[in-house]
């Protein structure tokens, strides 16, 4: 089989990559952070499809990263063209045969329309979850106080985090208690999304609403200051908020986040001394994550001691 043939497959492909793994038996879900279908690591593999290629990550595979045909190669031990074979069935090609370049070109066509209608849903379910977290943050929060018990037991002051002063039941019906601290998720001036901290420490963002670029930028701390510090979760962030109060601490949920947030953040500030505060993990992601942040906009970073 030539590179040719792999090439036409991987383009005929595009789009299609998460019913196509799923349909070998390899189990991935849009985006999420999930058990790694191939080594099994619990929550550090994430299929994030990028232009619908069937991109994906896992911090413990050899290779770690690759497009959908290298995560069957990796999943079934194969070669590129073992694995070119296994897919081409399921997306109506017979490698055998060669492919048709008209043939290729409807795959391509389908598959653009099936991504532009998937966007359209995806942006549909984003502004929806916009409003409710607009609507939550409005109607059924309180600024949180320092007798907020997950904040009792981290330790850390609320810096213009929420509570919520009413039971709140989801539209897909998970329910939150009050009392549980809500923490904004801020995509620009605007409300895109709520992180739900329960007093157990668990944590659910609202259903479809974006996460990517999102950030919460800690309050009573300095807009211009010359030292900015980037971390994953609240209770980090505040603590470093209140050690070193002449900082700018900026919260961006999730190891993932880092990368993204930091440039954001690099752009609007392109003298400040940026900081990232890794995540003292256990498989050593955190620090991972927050060097390439480190790297990405020319800044450092850290690991507070502190249990986030």
């Amino acid at each position: 089989m030539s590179n040719n043939s792999i090439s036409a497959l991987v383009a005929t492909t595009n789009g299609h990559w998460l019913n196509v793994l799923n349909g070998l038996g390899i189990s991935v879900n849009g985006n999420k952070h999930q058990a790694c279908p191939v080594c099994g690591g619990k929550d550090r593999f994430r299929f994030d499809d990028k232009d619908g290629r069937g991109t994906w990550f896992c911090n413990q595979c050899e290779p770690n990263s690759g497009d959908g045909l290298a995560l069957v190669c990796n999943a079934f031990g194969m070669k590129p063209y073992q694995a070119a074979a296994m897919v081409a069935p399921l997306v109506g090609l017979d490698m055998g045969q060669g492919m048709d370049a008209e043939h290729v070109k409807r795959h391509q066509q389908r598959a653009a329309q099936q991504q532009s209608q998937s966007q359209q849903a995806q942006q549909k379910a984003r502004e929806k979850a916009a409003q409710l977290a607009y609507d939550i943050a409005r109607h059924c929060c309180t600024e949180a106080t320092a007798a907020n018990q997950y904040l009792e037991v981290k330790g850390v002051l609320p810096f213009g985090s929420l509570q919520l002063n009413r039971p709140v039941t989801l539209p897909n019906r998970q329910s939150f208690k009050s009392d549980t601290l809500v923490i904004p998720v801020f995509n620009g001036a605007r409300i895109s999304s709520l992180q739900f901290i329960a007093n157990d420490g668990r944590k659910t963002f609202l259903t479809g609403g974006q996460i990517k670029g999102g950030m919460f930028p800690l309050c009573s701390q300095i807009e211009a200051a010359a030292t900015i510090y980037i971390g994953e979760g609240f209770a980090t962030c505040a603590a470093v908020a209140e050690d070193r109060p002449k900082g700018r601490v900026i919260c961006a949920f999730n190891a993932g986040g880092l990368v993204e947030v930091s440039r954001i953040v690099r752009r609007s500030r392109p003298q400040a001394n940026i900081i990232m505060l890794a995540d003292n993990d256990p498989s050593g992601a955190g620090e991972r994550y927050a060097k390439q942040a480190a790297i990405a906009v020319n800044g450092s970073y850290l690991m507070p001691e502190v249990d986030a």
